[in-house]
């Protein structure tokens, strides 16, 4: 270091500015500093004008930095980046903080692979259907988004984009993008992100149909090609409008044969409620009785139940891909309702406390009394015990 450097060692870095007096035709002091990494000096016939330059620059560059301060990266970063910052109308400053407050956004943000597991280990409780759905579409989101993405750098119209490339429907793009806004508002409540990109989405639009039911001959085609052990399942799905999600939680026991009613969970969307058996359900259910008795805590759902009604329904005439959603439970709703004309019993059997409006606009397709008998009519040809697989 040279020995003007060691008694102005400010000076060097930009900050300091020296004032001396000088030997010059029209000035009497001297104001010496760095500027750009070049030394500067500026004249002055009073040393308070000195000074006071000297307050100025010193306050300036202590605020503002000055050139000496960046990397020749950096300087180059800025001369290339000039026009363009000019042409937004901010200035390099507004740029700057800007871009920090995003920075520092991102680097503070949880992944997504992080909220993803968040928002599974909150819903740990919930019934396993759900669960599972929550996993397979946060877990398509992950896949395509990146685990170790930045949760606040995705944008709204991304998800846009990726959910029209799912090449779903759109009653299940609507369910992927709920998943999508489930895991950021979770994520947003334990601070590991600002934003939900999702909710900010355009939401798919609600499909305009006629719920899907099914004719009493596809319902005597789905029992009598199901394998025995998940004819109760379908039989309590189709006759008892009971949801997939509350079978899962279902044991033998809240079959109640003494009293000809089942009792359904009350960790259901609807609540607790019991369902009446109607008789072709019995004659469906009486094979299963003994199994009920002996083992009134086991699940009434078997293993292997997905493998098992997809056969069921193949061999009904759906193949994979063109069953109709919910359509057990919509052909309970629907048939009931022409069989009995009793629009709020129908809706206390469904589980709808308040009104029969849901079940006009969502269950009930329209039916004659006819095909209602036929349906209520569908029953097993011959009863036998179904004992317990070893």
């Amino acid at each position: 270091m040279t020995a003007r450097g060691r008694d102005c060692p400010r000076m060097a870095i930009g900050y300091e500015v020296n004032v001396r007096a000088c030997k010059h035709p029209r000035y009497s002091f001297v104001a010496s500093y760095r500027d750009g990494g070049r030394l500067r000096r500026k004249y002055f016939k009073r040393r308070r004008d000195a000074n006071k330059f000297k307050r100025e620059r010193e306050a300036e560059a202590l605020e503002h930095g000055t050139g000496t301060d960046f990397s020749g990266a950096e300087r180059a970063a800025v001369a290339e980046t000039r026009d363009r910052i000019r042409a937004t109308g901010y200035t390099l400053r507004q740029i700057i903080e800007m871009g920090t407050e995003r920075a520092e956004m991102l680097a503070n943000s949880a992944t997504v692979e992080e909220l993803r597991e968040l928002i599974l280990w909150a819903k740990r409780r919930t019934s396993e259907h759900n669960l599972r759905n929550l996993r397979s579409r946060l877990g398509r989101f992950q896949a395509d988004f990146g685990a170790d993405r930045a949760a606040d750098s995705i944008e709204p119209g991304e998800i846009d984009l990726w959910l029209a490339a799912l090449e779903v429907g759109d009653q299940t793009a609507i369910h992927y993008r709920a998943a999508a806004m489930a895991m950021f508002n979770y994520g947003r409540k334990k601070g590991k992100c600002q934003s939900n990109p999702a909710q900010l989405s355009d939401r798919p639009p609600t499909p305009k149909r006629n719920p899907g039911i099914l004719s009493p001959e596809e319902a005597s085609r789905l029992l009598a090609g199901a394998e025995p052990e998940i004819v109760p399942t379908i039989a309590l799905a189709v006759f008892a409008g009971v949801r997939p999600s509350e079978i899962e939680r279902m044991q033998w026991r809240d079959l109640k044969f003494s009293q000809g009613q089942i009792y359904v969970n009350g960790d259901g969307k609807t609540g607790e409620r019991l369902v009446d058996m109607r008789p072709n359900l019995k004659r469906w259910l009486k094979p299963y009785a003994l199994r009920a008795s002996k083992s009134p805590a086991a699940p009434v759902l078997p293993k292997g139940s997905r493998r098992m009604l997809e056969a069921a329904r193949t061999a009904a005439g759906f193949p994979p891909g063109q069953w109709p959603q919910n359509s057990p439970r919509h052909s309970f709703g629907s048939y009931l309702l022409a069989l009995t004309e009793d629009a709020p019993k129908v809706a206390m059997q469904l589980g709808h406390w308040h009104d029969t409006r849901t079940l006009f606009k969502h269950y009930r397709a329209l039916v004659t009394r006819g095909q209602a008998e036929g349906f209520w009519a569908v029953a097993p040809e011959a009863e036998t015990i179904i004992r317990m697989k070893a």
